[in-house]
């Protein structure tokens, strides 16, 4: 999702009580400029709060790797966490659509993050959902999980509304765009929650080898291994520390026969794609597309074109879009395949003069051409399009005619994959017939190099014979006789 800050005023103008950061004029110790915290800001989806205190927000489960053979604490963990929280609520960031900075606020916390920390902050453990009880693993437990007051007292329809509503507590949305920002807060939520578990397992091997094994594992070594049930049971996440039992179910799907197995084939499917998927690193896609357009004397990029390029390199690299571009120019083969049909039906639609790398992206053209959205995403530019503006499919349908360009059916990822294969076959036997054509080249002049040795030999042989010969007579009109002549040559 597309993330950004302005800063501007700091948090000063909150409560003169509120706790300092810093050596300048807050009281207390800790991080930060000196500025006192400013009281909790309403949030637009539940009752305001008076209170300065704030609920504890926890590490990420990314965290950098540890120091020597040893884990945080958990109450390290959340002493961290809470510095960060407070840091960032010290401010006011104004945000609309997409996460875009416009103007306010002294702390520089990702959106993103943000909303991650209150995901795992509000787990809600074991939920009823769909008849039967499950731990949270995605944002439909979250809102399927009944809400509770808090200390401040308030209280939200689920938790999904609270994480949503709390992340409104370190920023605040431009009038208007109320309805985007929640929209895309949704959006980010869905897969901060997946990510979250994903990451639970992978951060319990490593801390299951620092706190016992004292031993130092890497995240890409941690993603190859196991454990056992009960070496999992003894290093919950913070998050799940309450959960006990939750914790207990998500570790016994780990440990079941087969799960091993399918993960590493999904892992090893994963690793088959050539380069990464995309090289906008941390940067939002706005982030990437402004740092894209500094670093090359301010030239104008529009969403789609910025999206094209973090396929192709970094920001600050020597690239440029053209959509004639090859399918080598891309980290994957199938964003050519993409941007090409999405340009040709563009420019049957807006015409032939259509430039996709000026003009934003048509959220009907890219339904069409991608057959509406699969498991929630489009086909191109995902992150880029709004979808309240964005027609769904059933819509498109009832308004096509005739003349209308048709809905295609998106490639399957076994498609792609056959594709993919198939070129790679085809780009190496294209390979090898090169490499055959210059092996009969270097032969052909190989031979043609022996047949001119051979008659520069011949001539140098007759061209001794000749003058032997010559001597020979001279020698005999003197009354003398000359030796034979040495073999210089090997006889033909």
């Amino acid at each position: 999702m597309k993330i950004a800050a302005l800063y501007g005023k700091s948090g000063a103008s909150g409560s003169a009580s509120g706790r300092g950061r810093g050596k300048g004029g807050g009281q207390g110790k800790g991080r930060g400029k000196g500025k006192g915290k400013g009281a909790r800001p309403p949030s637009p989806t539940a009752p305001s709060s008076s209170s300065e205190e704030l609920p504890s927000a926890h590490a990420s489960a990314d965290e950098e790797e540890l120091p020597f053979a040893h884990a945080s604490t958990d109450e390290e963990e959340v002493q961290e966490e809470q510095e960060q929280v407070e840091e960032a609520l010290g401010s006011e960031v104004w945000l609309r659509e997409g996460w875009i900075k416009v103007s306010g606020g002294d702390h520089n916390r990702k959106v993103n993050g943000i909303l991650g920390l209150l995901c795992r902050q509000n787990f809600p453990g074991l939920v009823q959902f769909r008849e039967e009880l499950q731990p949270a693993y995605t944002w439909d437990h979250y809102v399927a999980a009944l809400d509770a007051a808090d200390r401040d007292g308030r209280v939200f329809p689920n938790k999904a509304e609270r994480v949503k509503g709390e992340l409104w507590d370190f920023y605040r949305c431009q009038e208007g765009y109320e309805a985007k920002a929640a929209s895309i807060c949704e959006e980010a939520a869905k897969k901060l929650v997946k990510d979250m578990h994903y990451e639970a397992r992978v951060q319990a091997i490593i801390d299951y080898y620092a706190h016992y094994r004292r031993m130092k594992v890497k995240k890409e070594e941690a993603r190859t291994m196991n454990l056992t049930k009960e070496q999992f049971l003894q290093v919950p996440p913070y998050w799940c520390a309450q959960h006990a039992q939750c914790w207990e179910y998500m570790v016994d799907k780990w440990v079941e026969p087969g799960w091993v197995e399918t993960h590493n084939a999904c892992r090893d499917r994963r690793l088959l794609m050539p380069r990464a998927s995309h090289h906008q690193g941390s940067l939002s896609l706005d982030e990437y597309r402004e740092k894209w357009s500094s670093s090359h004397e301010g030239q104008p990029c529009s969403q789609f074109k910025a999206w094209v390029l973090s396929k192709k390199g970094k920001a600050t690299e020597n690239i440029d879009f053209n959509p004639e571009d090859p399918p080598e120019a891309y980290n994957d083969p199938s964003i050519h395949s993409r941007v090409s049909d999405y340009t040709t039906m563009a420019r049957l639609v807006h015409g032939p003069q259509f430039d996709p790398s000026t003009e934003d992206l048509d959220g009907e053209i890219v339904m069409r051409v991608g057959g509406g959205k699969k498991h929630g995403r489009y086909w191109i530019g995902d992150s880029t399009l709004d979808t309240a503006s964005t027609p769904t499919l059933s819509q498109i349908r009832a308004r096509s005619t005739s003349s209308s360009p048709a809905i295609r059916p998106r490639p399957t990822t076994t498609q792609f994959q056959m594709e993919t294969l198939q070129a790679r076959v085809e780009a190496e036997m294209k390979q090898r017939e090169e490499m055959e054509a210059r092996m009969a080249e270097m032969e052909a002049k190989m031979a043609a190099e022996r047949q001119t040795m051979q008659r520069m030999e011949e001539e140098n042989r007759l061209r001794m014979d000749q003058m032997f010969q010559y001597m020979q007579i001279f020698a005999s009109s003197m009354g003398q006789a000359l030796p034979l002549p040495p073999v210089l040559f090997s006889p033909p």
